[in-house]
């Protein structure tokens, strides 16, 4: 089995990735209701949400194998 990799989410398309992966976990459950995409990457970036005024964050994917973003 491969290693799992940690990476910092550095680029928009990274950020997506850390979007979607709820969708990717979840897709098949019949009881999960998806957030609006958007919704959620606006409420992740610094400066969109009032709790960025008085808090930082450091998002990772965990990455298995030949993944790329």
């Amino acid at each position: 089995m491969p290693n799992i990799d940690l990476i910092p989410v550095r680029n928009q398309a990274q950020m997506k990735a850390f979007v979607e992966v709820p969708w990717q976990v979840y897709s098949k459950d019949p009881n999960w209701v998806p957030p609006i995409k958007s919704s959620v990457a606006r409420l992740l970036q610094p400066g969109e949400h009032p709790f960025w005024r008085s808090a930082r964050r450091e998002l990772f994917l965990a990455k298995r194998g030949s993944m790329r973003w």
